[in-house]
């Protein structure tokens, strides 16, 4: 499904593609989709099964999800791994 949205975005004869609620330039969106790698895609993923809200139109949802995730998926993972480190040292003292 990621790869057909990825691909529909992408190949769009369309002028401009919603996102976020916004109607944006296609060029710009394509240029963004163009620039996507496998942690992105893999970095929405997560995201997905760790949501607990409900999704009403799965299209859209991807599309600025994906869009979102070149600006995200860094800070997303720093926190994580921040997080992880101060459980870890909490817990590492204990013995």
């Amino acid at each position: 499904e990621l790869v057909e949205i990825i691909t529909e975005v992408v190949c769009t004869g369309k002028k401009y593609i919603k996102v976020a609620g916004s109607e944006m330039d296609a060029s710009i969106v394509r240029s963004q989709f163009l620039k996507l790698r496998s942690d992105h895609i893999l970095f929405v993923i997560d995201c997905m099964d760790k949501s607990t809200s409900e999704i009403t139109c799965m299209k859209s949802y991807l599309i600025t999800a994906l869009y979102n995730s070149l600006t995200t998926v860094n800070h997303y993972y720093d926190a994580w791994v921040n997080h992880d480190e101060a459980r870890y040292c909490q817990h590492g003292d204990d013995g």
